[in-house]
């Protein structure tokens, strides 16, 4: 179902998590999505040296950055 999409298994089972914590009724889904933070940093090498460091928050903006740094941009 993932490659029918066009998006990588990591990125779809993060966005398929997301959609079944929203799902929950209260009190579980505020404990569910507060589960869901994540920090990412991302470093960006050129020839053995550091050029760029992001770090995100969100699943969704990391991505995005990993695949325009991927040549993946569409």
């Amino acid at each position: 179902m993932w490659r029918s999409a066009g998006i990588g298994f990591t990125r779809y089972a993060a966005e398929m998590a997301t959609l079944l914590r929203r799902c929950l009724k209260e009190p579980y889904r505020t404990q569910a999505m507060q589960k869901n933070q994540v920090h990412l940093k991302e470093i960006v090498y050129e020839q053995g040296q550091p050029i760029s460091r992001e770090t995100f928050e969100d699943f969704k903006k990391a991505f995005e950055a990993a695949s325009k740094h991927a040549g993946g941009e569409k």
